[in-house]
């Protein structure tokens, strides 16, 4: 005998809204929270144990977006020119290597082959191989060897 899911009944839905709304004054934790929990009911649907998703078509809370964080490359150029050099590596790093700061301050020279940078990110514990640009490559060559060390 086969009973409905929970997922199938009414008001499901509504529930989900309320409990995602409670978390509105951080939209974009409110957010997350609800796509995780999205995720779980798409397991149950692919494992044949739901039939359906009630986090469908739930609005999302967080409706900005960060492109009033991203540098031009006007405000690049200008950074480049008037930084101090420990600044100016830092910022060559993260521009080039794409990594969180935290990676980047973790970063010892066992992780620098002359060519490549290697890191497991602290977030995602995923091992990544960066080739290291040739203007980063210079700034980090030019580096004397305890500079990188934690």
């Amino acid at each position: 005998m086969s009973y409905p899911s929970i997922t199938s009944q009414r008001g499901m839905k509504a529930m989900i809204r309320k409990w995602h709304h409670t978390f509105a004054a951080n939209p974009r934790t409110a957010d997350q929270m609800l796509f995780s929990l999205s995720r779980v009911f798409t397991f149950g649907i692919d494992e044949e144990m739901i039939e359906k998703n009630p986090c469908t078509g739930i609005d999302r809370l967080y409706t900005g977006s960060r492109k009033e964080s991203v540098w031009t490359p006007e405000m690049i150029a200008l950074f480049r020119a008037k930084a101090k050099p420990h600044m100016l590596l830092a910022f060559e790093m993260a521009i080039h290597t794409g990594q969180r700061q935290g990676d980047l301050l973790a970063l010892t020279w066992k992780q620098y082959d002359g060519t490549h940078l290697s890191f497991q990110q602290g977030k995602t514990k995923k091992r990544v191989r960066v080739k290291v640009h040739s203007k980063l490559k210079t700034m980090i060559d030019a580096l004397p060897q305890d500079k990188l060390e934690s």
